[in-house]
């Protein structure tokens, strides 16, 4: 369903197209080299949105935490100033509930503004980011997004795992005569070449 307003539906269709472009871009190399070049050029991307992004942002975070606590500030306090009010001008005494729950209004939106600096700190933190932990970052990701290749004596390696087609394939290219680089014929293919590992039983 496409949207004109800018809502979700229409996010998510420049999501896929983003991903649609990031992924053509390398589908005129050959499986085995494809993937590691998709990888790589992911954890070079991801490393200098990092560096020079996030931390760019972390004004923002500032600025919206404070706005958010003076809006939540207002909402929650507007209630517990009408009632004080309303106590004082009929000669009463402030409930000790009343006072509680101005109390509480407070700390949540003191809370608010702390977040927001706390985390637009932790954004500018982000130009100290090095490409290593982001690639240790990476490898975690692709062990937990492979986990169930890891094969045992008692659990052997799934045949369909990500990591198990792609050492298929490039073991495949490995020994082929030659070792192109492209796609035949300039094409892009997004499908693997190479030789499958035996059914396991």
């Amino acid at each position: 369903m496409k949207t004109t307003d800018g809502g979700p539906p229409a996010m998510i269709e420049i999501f896929d197209l983003l991903v649609d472009v990031w992924t053509e871009a390398f589908s005129w190399f050959v499986y085995p080299i494809r993937v590691p070049l998709f990888i790589l050029a992911a954890i070079v991307v991801f490393w200098l949105v990092l560096r020079h992004v996030v931390p760019r942002a972390g004004g923002t975070a500032d600025w919206t935490g404070s706005k958010l606590s003076a809006l939540v500030a207002t909402v929650l306090l507007a209630p517990e100033y009408a009632c004080t009010l309303l106590f004082l001008r009929q000669g009463r005494g402030i409930p000790l509930v009343l006072r509680i729950y101005g109390q509480w209004a407070e700390n949540v939106s003191d809370w608010t503004k702390t977040a927001g600096q706390t985390l637009g700190r932790g954004m500018r933190a982000c130009t100290r980011v090095s490409f290593r932990a982001v690639t240790a970052v990476m490898v975690v990701y692709l062990v937990g997004y492979n986990v169930h290749a890891i094969g045992s004596a008692e659990r052997p390696a799934s045949q369909d795992a990500p990591v198990v087609v792609w050492w298929d394939s490039f073991q495949g290219w490995m020994d082929a005569p030659e070792h192109p680089l492209l796609e035949e014929g300039g094409t892009p293919s997004a499908r693997p070449v190479g030789h499958h590992h035996p059914q396991t039983a």
